[in-house]
């Protein structure tokens, strides 16, 4: 399976420092998501997200500044803060707007305390 960013930056014990960057209408490989991340905005866009099987799971637009937290729940990952949004751990992302998208995405090697 591919990795969930473009570029490896840094790795420890505890993270993964990933920077991930898609031009306008460029896809990731299908990729899956092991740990819960957050991720920070540095260049805003839309994307979309499909699963495993290609099935359209929904737009995300991303704002340039925008942080958001994921958590992992089992094959899902869910927004943190967030009801009713959800995707699946296993997808492909596609960037549908007009300009280049880029984030840096640190995955959280341990579980948090208190979430097992």
């Amino acid at each position: 399976m591919a990795d969930v960013g473009t570029r490896k930056v840094y790795e420890n014990d505890d993270v993964v420092l990933w920077e991930f960057f898609l031009e306008p209408g460029e896809n990731t490989k299908l990729h899956t998501h092991t740990r819960d991340y957050v991720f920070y905005v540095v260049e805003g866009s839309t994307l979309k997200v499909f699963d495993a099987e290609g099935n359209d799971v929904g737009e995300f637009p991303l704002a340039t500044g925008q942080v958001m937290a994921l958590q992992l729940h089992g094959e899902e990952l869910a927004v943190e803060g967030v009801e009713g949004i959800a995707v699946p751990a296993t997808h492909t992302a596609q960037n549908i707007g007009d300009t280049p998208y880029k984030e840096f995405m640190v995955e959280l090697k341990r579980p948090r305390s208190g979430t097992g």
